[in-house]
């Protein structure tokens, strides 16, 4: 099954803290995308993300507060990921098999009731933006 790490984090609170949120999800985007490109070093016959079968699944709990967060191999072994998953994979293939340096994006909307509502996309060099969630399903 792998190993689940869990993440607690007291940001994320509102437009208050919202300077400290985004730097903490950069952060977070930063170390799935190196465990990512780790894996994709150690197995380069993974295939590329569009190839790969898998597809886009939001993964919110029930209670809107947790969010898993999951590295390749957890994706393959699922056949699903969301956009932070999905997006940091394909960030890694870029950068690991094809020496682009792409990186994740993030977009975020102030919802109704003052919440943020995140989304996460691949941004590369020359300016393209993709969203590999929109690619597969969402």
């Amino acid at each position: 099954m792998g190993y689940r790490a869990a993440i607690s984090l007291g940001v994320f609170q509102g437009p208050e803290d919202r300077h400290i949120s985004h730097r903490a999800l950069h952060h977070l985007l930063d170390a799935l995308t190196r465990i990512d490109m780790d894996y994709l070093e150690m197995y380069p016959q993974t295939p590329d993300l569009y190839n790969s079968g898998v597809r886009y699944h939001q993964l919110v709990m029930p209670n809107g507060d947790d969010d898993d967060w999951q590295d390749i191999p957890t994706i393959r072994r699922f056949g699903y990921g969301d956009c932070e998953d999905l997006a940091c994979w394909r960030v890694a293939e870029l950068i690991v098999k094809y020496g682009i340096k792409a990186e994740p994006l993030v977009v975020w909307k102030e919802g109704a009731d003052g919440s943020e509502l995140y989304h996460i996309l691949v941004g590369r060099p020359d300016g393209i933006v993709e969203d590999p969630s929109k690619q597969l399903g969402m």
